[in-house]
């Protein structure tokens, strides 16, 4: 309930994205799979510094789009790696400050 319908629309990626066409498409395309499919496996990415091992905790901020993350993961001056989960789009919830951006609290 934090964005209304038109975030599912094929013009979700002009309304919310953040100016890069190509990763605000992959987003909208990816939110469009999640509605309705409250129980759809979906990846989840964190961009972490170089050599962290450490997983996707409750609570950390993450991404749907990988390359959302790589492009976090460029301010880290050690390099990065991305982490991933698979999880349910019940288990992520935004605050409605970026449609990239999303929390992760599982069930």
């Amino acid at each position: 309930d934090i964005y209304p319908d038109d975030i599912y629309s094929d013009k979700a990626w002009h309304y919310y994205g953040h100016g890069d066409w190509d990763m605000d498409k992959e987003t909208a395309s990816l939110l469009r799979t999640m509605r309705g499919n409250p129980d759809k496996e979906i990846k989840i990415y964190r961009a972490v510094p170089k050599g962290v091992t450490d997983k996707i905790n409750k609570g950390d901020w993450v991404t749907i789009n990988k390359n959302y993350a790589a492009s976090h993961g460029e301010g880290f001056d050690e390099g990065y790696d991305i982490i991933e989960k698979t999880v349910t789009p019940k288990e992520i919830f935004t605050d409605g400050n970026s449609f990239h951006e999303w929390g992760y609290h599982p069930q």
